[in-house]
């Protein structure tokens, strides 16, 4: 027969306490402002207003719905492609010269002077995933898919198909490694230059211009 042990009101607290703070750093994960939870990385951007510390860059957390986006010298950065391309330069440079296995741990925690490194390349070289071609996109997509542009020149209703013949188009939404991205109905739909979204919009794609984001933001 197991031997019970007794806590008391305060001692139990504290035990709880310790196991879900145990939960959550093995996850990467903590607590946000208005409950639920984030990655570490995602909350401390959206906390900051900045990607990963840059001075000049400011994180646009959409929620569950859309990718989150980096606003950068004038530019719209889809923030999970730039993650992924800042990874592919970790693991090539710092993992590779150290020969040590690569942590999401000590990625997060690289100083944002390192990070501007990254942005100001990224730009520069206007950076896309190979894995996203709009080949493969397409194969992937209802080229029929409405889509309403709110604001700027490009305001209107268009089809997908329209938007990636006649817009300059700067990447395709994809799953993050982050699985809350992976059923997303946005993944694979692409995005506008100078645009936010692509964001679900009922039965349609909706893009809006960042004035007109702000606006419905207040």
């Amino acid at each position: 027969m197991k031997k019970q042990i007794k806590l008391t009101e305060s001692e139990f607290k504290a035990l709880i306490k310790e196991s879900v703070s145990k939960i959550l750093k093995e996850h990467d994960l903590m607590p946000g402002d208005n409950g639920g939870y984030f990655s570490t990385s995602e909350y401390n951007n959206s906390k900051n207003n900045t990607w990963r510390g840059v001075v000049g860059t400011r994180f646009i957390w959409h929620g569950e719905w859309a990718d989150p986006e980096v606003e950068y010298d004038g530019e719209l950065l889809n923030a999970n492609e730039l993650d992924d391309y800042a990874w592919d330069v970790y693991k090539d440079t710092i993992c590779s010269e150290q020969g040590t296995k690569c942590s999401e741990e000590e990625f997060n925690n690289l100083p944002s002077d390192w990070f501007a490194e990254i942005i100001e390349d990224y730009t520069m070289n206007n950076y896309i995933s190979e894995s996203v071609s709009m080949e493969n996109n397409q194969n992937g997509i209802n080229l029929n898919m409405p889509v309403i542009i709110v604001g700027g020149k490009l305001n209107g209703e268009y089809t997908i198909n329209d938007v990636i013949n006649n817009f300059e188009v700067t990447g395709y939404v994809e799953p993050f490694r982050n699985s809350a991205y992976k059923n997303s109905k946005i993944v694979g739909y692409p995005r506008i230059r100078g645009y936010h979204g692509p964001m679900w919009d009922g039965n349609r794609i909706r893009y809006e211009s960042p004035e007109v984001y702000d606006s419905l933001s207040i």
